[in-house]
């Protein structure tokens, strides 16, 4: 059986202010790692979002970074070739 995990870094903890700005993630079957990737994104519209200090602290990111992200749509493009 195939074995996907995820993980997620956010901007903060309220789903309705903070969105996803990293995601985590391999695939594996059987003990064996088939895949993994990490992508680091920016929403189009990401001036509308929170910025929790204490999420950036965490990991360690300057908020200024983001703007150096992918968009959301381009990025995600990943995670849907790996998971084919």
């Amino acid at each position: 059986m195939l074995n996907f995990w995820l993980d997620s870094e956010t901007t903060s903890i309220d789903p309705n202010k903070g969105f996803a700005f990293q995601y985590a993630y391999f695939g594996e079957e059987n003990g064996k790692i088939l895949f993994s990737n990490e992508i680091r994104l920016r929403p189009v519209n990401a001036e509308k979002f929170e910025l929790n200090p204490e999420a950036f602290a965490v990991n360690e990111i300057d908020p200024a970074d983001l703007l150096t992200y992918e968009l959301e749509e381009t990025a995600l493009q990943k995670l849907r070739a790996d998971l084919k």
